[in-house]
């Protein structure tokens, strides 16, 4: 997907109208500050690592294999979060003539674990925040009576139990033929119930409904994913790759740096790609740190009215404790992904090679 090119604001001063106070105008200049810094912050770029996470992920959701959980993981600032806003993207695109037969169809659902800032609710809460994302009105008004333990109980309260609010998710997942239900910040789930009870609930809808379960978050997922065989069998993990010290990957990253400086709202472009790879090692060639990094940038370059300099740079990168935070974090992170991510495999490069050599004969 092509990169929406943030148009570069008029280079001439605005005039200064004398009805209008000098109060008005430093506001208005603020305010445009505020717009272009959006504006850069959803750029895009539809870079090599996340154009194969997409590929992989929406072969595997399309796919009738038992696989219900799929996992999407990566290190701090890798672009997780831009991955998941590209996956819904494409699946809206895919189903773009189903939808617009039947505009009920809704193929992607997006909601964020703990977003509403109270754990308490757990999965009652997560449960009302997809049923709003379906357009179901009130998910919370209930029947009149309620079965428990066998028996029929007069809900005095008139509100859905836990499990009736689950029971209207999953009818409401099959009349709108949701094929992915994403859960961002998954590791939040963690605090709403032991890690194999968060598992077996999500295989159980996921099963029960026919769609996919993709669960985005940090390395702390590949945790409760091994506690159990069942959920283990029926999972898949992805991970969102940082770019590394090579030839070709210096290269993807200079292009990301590139796509970037096409959307700086300011006349001034700072020459990003002459330093790619010194900011791809302060960054750890994670696109997510990177954007970061060149937001800060921004920001004081906004404040500055437009004018750059090179100590910009220097105040936007993380100092040095934090860094070597950050990267012991992903050396910790990427041991475990080494053995069980997509595409790893269950075979050395040693033994596959000969098993290659076998099957080819």
């Amino acid at each position: 997907m092509p990169l929406a090119i943030i148009p570069s604001p008029d280079a001439a001063p605005t005039p200064v109208v004398p009805t209008r106070s000098s109060t008005h105008t430093k506001s208005s200049d603020s305010h445009e500050a505020v717009e272009a810094l959006e504006r850069f912050k959803q750029a895009r770029v539809r870079h090599p690592a996340l154009q194969t996470l997409l590929n992989d992920l929406l072969r595997h959701i399309h796919s009738p294999d038992g696989e219900s959980i799929l996992v999407l993981t990566g290190v701090t600032g890798a672009g997780k979060t831009a991955a998941s806003e590209a996956l819904q993207v494409a699946l809206l695109n895919e189903f773009r003539s189903d939808i617009e037969g039947n505009p009920g169809i809704i193929p992607v659902v997006t909601v964020e674990a703990g977003q509403s800032g109270d754990m308490k609710q757990g999965f009652k809460g997560l449960y009302r925040l997809a049923l709003t994302k379906l357009h179901e009105h009130d998910p919370d008004s209930g029947v009149a009576v309620v079965r428990k333990e066998g028996h029929l109980w007069l809900n005095v309260h008139g509100r859905r139990t836990t499990e009736g609010m689950r029971n209207v998710l999953e009818s409401a997942l099959r009349h709108r033929q949701t094929k992915a239900l994403v859960i961002d910040e998954a590791s939040h789930l963690l605090s709403m119930a032991r890690s194999t009870a968060v598992m077996d609930t999500l295989k159980s809808l996921a099963n029960t409904v026919g769609c996919k379960v993709v669960l985005i978050g940090s390395f702390d997922l590949l945790d409760i994913i091994v506690q159990s065989g069942q959920v283990c069998r029926r999972t898949n993990i992805f991970a969102l790759q940082r770019y590394k010290d090579t030839a070709d990957d210096r290269a993807a990253f200079k292009f990301v740096i590139q796509r970037l400086m096409q959307a700086w709202p300011c006349e001034a472009v700072p020459a990003f790609d002459a330093v790619s790879d010194e900011l791809q090692e302060v960054t750890f060639g994670a696109v997510g740190l990177l954007k970061n990094l060149m937001t800060n940038v921004l920001s004081q370059q906004l404040e500055a009215g437009g004018v750059f300099s090179p100590y910009m740079l220097q105040n936007a990168a993380k100092a040095a404790a934090l860094r070597e935070s950050i990267r012991e974090e992903i050396e910790a992170g990427e041991a475990k992904l080494a053995t069980s991510a997509y595409g790893s495999g269950a075979w050395t490069e040693a033994a596959f090679a000969k098993m290659t050599l076998k099957m080819e004969g």
